[in-house]
């Protein structure tokens, strides 16, 4: 009896255990060559949906006050469904934040221009090929761009997508484990800023 007792409790805890980590952590499979070379086809990878945790409906069910600065930030690789009516069928969309709300993007003779500087593309080493009016990014959307931007169904075709859009941030490479990557976002900012 004492037996079946300890089989009963380690199933309970590890499904629990199993329900946390997909409240926490997503499952991402990589479709297409639009991060290349940050991600690539058919990699697997998770995706930290807490860090961007939205506190706003926290506080208002339980009134609770949380300061909302997790949101994303540019250099940010970040999973996202794309807006409604550009892609209805479900598909999820991986991309990098190039701007956040409050800023200016403009696409000028092929360079992308954040705030009137040029945005770094430490990340892939390919031209832009659309041409963008400055334009200043609305309040509680974002400007995301594949890295590989010659292959890269991103903003320049579907335009600002809404935070409410966001899932969370690209966290770890882990299949195949040969291209095992944890993120250092820390680093990543620090090219953009």
């Amino acid at each position: 009896m004492e037996r079946f007792r300890n089989i009963a409790k380690n199933t309970i805890l590890a499904f629990a255990l199993s329900i946390v980590f997909q409240i926490l952590l997503g499952n991402y499979v990589v479709d297409g060559n639009s991060m290349d070379p940050t991600l690539r086809n058919d990699q697997r990878v998770f995706v930290n949906k807490f860090v961007y945790f939205d506190p706003v409906v926290l506080k208002s069910n339980l009134k609770l006050s949380f300061d909302s600065t997790l949101n994303p930030k540019k250099g940010d690789v970040v999973v996202f469904e794309p807006p409604f009516p550009y892609d209805a069928s479900g598909k999820q969309f991986v991309k990098r934040v190039i701007a956040v709300p409050g800023d200016t993007i403009e696409n000028s003779s092929g360079i992308i221009l954040v705030n009137g500087k040029p945005f770094g593309n430490d990340f892939g080493a390919t031209s832009e090929i659309s041409e963008v009016p400055k334009t200043l990014v609305p309040e509680g959307y974002y400007y995301v761009l594949g890295d590989n931007r010659n292959s890269s169904n991103d903003s320049r075709n579907f335009g600002f997508v809404p935070r409410t859009n966001i899932v969370g941030r690209v966290w770890v490479i882990y299949w195949p484990f040969s291209n095992f990557k944890i993120f250092d976002y820390n680093l990543i900012s620090a090219f953009n800023s």
